[in-house]
């Protein structure tokens, strides 16, 4: 609104102005933000999910390359999983040979820091950094400023995004926060995929043995049916059970009857070839308990009769072992083995 003076000059204006760059970095940031909820909506693990937000946060904000770190309980190391680069050659081999690296969670460093306190740290240029490790192969691909936050389940840290640019750059306060914003969205997806599978694990496989439960034995021997349909081809099942397991249980107690079913199930697998399927079961390398001391075994490839005997000779053989429970030893078994042609 202009203030004219009485000879009809501008003397003044009023107004208000906006910073068009502030305006489109916090577009950037919402539609980023949107775009992360999005793909994780979208994607059934964080496998599938992780490098398409790396790359949503790359090509948002220009950064060259972004990784993402998980704990390895094993070897107690920060390990690179999953990451995304430009086309770049010196960008992309930074990125191999970090994924090549483990770290130690320490005071220094990037996602080591990070890791260590819980917090988001922006270094402004790490080839001046010295507690950087790879500041020398970042140097080499041109790398300068970097970021990296903690990704989250409740209280507890469960990985570290990383990101790099060519230029340097000095810390930027509102990408910080929605940084953390995305973190927090990535650990809300990891702790739902996470429950889905354990209750997918506890409709489908035994508690105790790790076996296949009889819902997903029967969806096996399904599927066997028709592939033998198909093929014209046999399936037989053997079915098993442990004399004498009430008894166990009356006298040493639940806890000496579930290291029998644990030991028998060790055994049992053992005794099976890897095309037999154990009704408490692994894949193509299995057993499945039906409940109790109930198991069975499909087998459903076989050249004859024969064969068969062999696999319950195996599993006979198996259960003959003593069983060791509380300083006594019991033998329990039984068998019966039903052949079913198709």
């Amino acid at each position: 609104e202009p203030f004219v003076s009485e000879n009809g000059h501008t003397t003044l204006l009023h107004g208000t102005f906006m910073d068009i760059n502030e305006r489109k970095q916090l577009e950037h940031r919402q539609a980023l933000e949107h775009n992360v909820t999005r793909v994780v909506a979208e994607s059934d693990t964080i496998d599938d999910a992780m490098p398409k937000i790396i790359k949503l946060v790359c090509e948002n904000f220009g950064w060259d390359c972004g990784a993402y770190w998980q704990w390895d309980k094993r070897d107690r190391l920060l390990r690179c999983s999953d990451t995304w680069s430009t086309n770049s050659d010196e960008v992309r081999d930074f990125v191999v040979r970090s994924k090549q690296q483990g770290f130690a969670p320490t005071l220094a460093g990037l996602i080591r820091r990070v890791w260590s306190t819980g917090e988001p740290v922006w270094i402004a240029d790490v080839s001046g950094d010295p507690s950087f490790l790879r500041a020398s192969i970042a140097a080499k691909a041109g790398l300068h400023g970097a970021f990296a936050f903690p990704i989250r389940i409740g209280d507890e840290l469960c990985g570290v995004l990383e990101f790099f640019i060519r230029n340097v750059c000095q810390p930027d306060a509102a990408l910080l926060r929605t940084a953390q914003s995305i973190g927090l969205q990535i650990g809300q997806f990891i702790a739902r995929t996470a429950a889905q599978k354990q209750i997918r694990q506890l409709a489908h496989f035994d508690f105790l043995t790790g076996l296949p439960n009889r819902t997903l034995f029967n969806q096996l021997l399904d599927h066997a049916l028709t592939k033998a349909q198909r093929h014209a081809r046999q399936v037989a099942i053997l079915f098993i059970d442990l004399d004498g397991f009430k008894q166990i249980n009356d006298r040493f107690g639940h806890d000496a009857g579930d290291h029998l079913l644990v030991t028998f199930t060790l055994r049992l697998r053992e005794s099976l070839r890897r095309s037999d399927a154990v009704g408490r079961h692994t894949r193509s390398d299995t057993a499945a308990r039906l409940g109790g001391d109930e198991f069975v075994v499909l087998i459903d490839e076989f050249a004859d009769l024969v064969e068969l005997e062999a696999v319950a000779k195996r599993v006979l053989a198996a259960a003959e072992e003593p069983f060791y429970l509380a300083g006594d030893q019991r033998e329990h078994r039984d068998q019966h083995l039903v052949d079913r042609r198709h």
